[in-house]
């Protein structure tokens, strides 16, 4: 897993499956640098978030 801060505050967050087999990933808020609080002001609007769950499957191979 890769987390990136930008500059607007938001979290960029990448989940990569590497091997061949499909896998579930999940990722806590914490885990991702995702902020705990966010200003009215940068984000009028903003979206708790406890976390993030993704199945991940590998594409078939020929």
């Amino acid at each position: 897993m890769f987390a990136k801060p930008l500059s607007d505050g938001s979290v960029a967050v990448g989940l990569f499956n590497r091997g061949s087999a499909s896998v579930s990933i999940s990722a806590t808020a914490a885990q991702t640098l995702w902020p705990r609080r966010r200003t009215e002001e940068a984000h009028p609007s903003p979206r708790p978030c406890d976390g993030l769950r993704f199945p991940m499957r590998q594409p078939r191979r020929e």
